[in-house]
């Protein structure tokens, strides 16, 4: 069962990628601390965030590997790319999608 969790940048982002693991949905996932935030894309490209908020706060796994800038990793549609201000990530094929960082949440595409 595809999932691939890793630590996005120095800027603190956190993601992981679910796909046909059993019961949960087909997702990328990402979170920052500070700010708190986070951002939930499924297979259609449809976004939930969370931003700036307490209540956005979850703990990422403890000792995640790092994808290091400019690096992707991806399964089934969707790809996350790490870059030195955040990641990116998308869902084919419409290449809808987000990008996280210090200074918020933006969809893409």
């Amino acid at each position: 069962m595809p999932f691939v969790p890793f630590f996005g940048t120095r800027a603190g982002v956190s993601c992981e990628i679910n796909y046909r693991r059993g019961e949960l949905r087909d997702s990328a996932y990402c979170m920052s601390m500070n700010p708190p935030q986070h951002v939930s894309m499924d297979a259609d490209g449809e976004l939930a965030i969370c931003g700036d908020n307490v209540e956005c706060l979850s703990d990422p796994p403890y000792d995640q590997p790092t994808l290091p800038f400019g690096q992707s990793a991806g399964a089934g549609p969707f790809t996350c790319r790490s870059e030195a201000t955040g990641v990116t990530c998308t869902v084919s094929p419409s290449e809808r999608g987000f990008a996280i960082s210090p200074a918020g949440i933006e969809p893409v595409g």
